[in-house]
């Protein structure tokens, strides 16, 4: 994409931080084509390279909150293949990462001029987050090896590490699901996914998905039990011991919540599951 066309996608992206829904984004341009156009850009979307322009564009429309049904949308009107979206997408990490993985909302802060640095860091941001997120719709095996290694590692901003747990979540298999999750809730892999709350939400919500598997189940309940005997912060921590509590008699019941609960300062109220 020429300079000029990435600078656009930035402002629009910029921008819809702080503007309603309303906003136009070149994904919603892109459905509402017509249909001869569609055929159009349907044949040329199959190069790799035209693909990967295309998407640099349709990165501003991230932060939409329809953006998860415009995305499949637009895969299905344009009939881009799994395969041919994971290619494009690892294409742009792998171009984009040797320019880092920044804290871009540090940077933000700074309201830095416009200089060629700020520019660099910015598209970076942008096309390592979207393609990051889109990887959500697609990935197979090396997408979700490429996620699982953006999500595991501490170098990186943990912005990117929760948009990637996203999509990873998203495209798992149940066994990925659980096995990130338990991974996740480990101690070593705790700090810089933000909020860790999101961490606990999701296993609780595996676990509700489990019925029927209940070695998964427990292996689930174990992993937060684990977790929330050394949880720090109490906010978390009694959020997270509710929702676990009422699923788990085994935890409800254990000298480890209570413990737990003593040291944030609470009565050990069990709550049968």
């Amino acid at each position: 994409m020429k300079k000029t066309g990435m600078v656009c996608v930035a402002v629009m992206c910029l921008a819809m931080r702080g503007i309603p829904s309303q906003v136009i984004t070149a994904l919603d341009i892109y459905l509402g084509n017509p249909e001869q156009e569609v055929e159009r850009i349907r044949e040329e979307l199959k190069d790799t390279k035209k693909l990967r322009e295309c998407m640099g564009s349709l990165f501003s429309a991230c932060r939409d909150p329809g953006f998860f049904s415009k995305a499949e949308a637009f895969m299905h009107k344009y009939s881009v293949s799994d395969a041919a979206m994971e290619t494009a997408l690892l294409d742009i990490i792998r171009e984009w990462s040797p320019k880092g993985w920044p804290a871009w909302h540090s940077w933000e802060a700074q309201k830095p001029s416009w200089s060629e640095a700020y520019k660099d860091l910015l598209f970076g941001y942008l096309h390592l987050m979207g393609a990051t997120k889109w990887l959500g719709f697609c990935a197979g095996a090396e997408g979700k090896n490429t996620l699982k290694g953006i999500v595991t590692d501490h170098a990186k901003d943990g912005e990117y590490r929760a948009v990637a747990f996203d999509s990873f979540m998203w495209r798992g298999s149940a066994q990925e699901r659980k096995d990130m999750i338990v991974r996740l809730l480990a101690d070593d892999m705790r700090p810089g996914i933000l909020p860790v709350f999101n961490v606990y939400h999701v296993a609780v919500r595996e676990h509700d998905k489990a019925e029927g598997d209940p070695q998964t189940r427990e292996a689930i309940a174990a992993a937060m039990s684990a977790a929330l005997a050394r949880e720090q912060d109490k906010d978390t921590f009694e959020r997270a011991d509710k929702m676990l509590a009422e699923r788990s008699a085994e935890w409800a019941e254990s000298p480890q919540r209570k413990a737990a609960l003593e040291r944030f300062g609470k009565p050990h109220a069990p709550e049968a599951p």
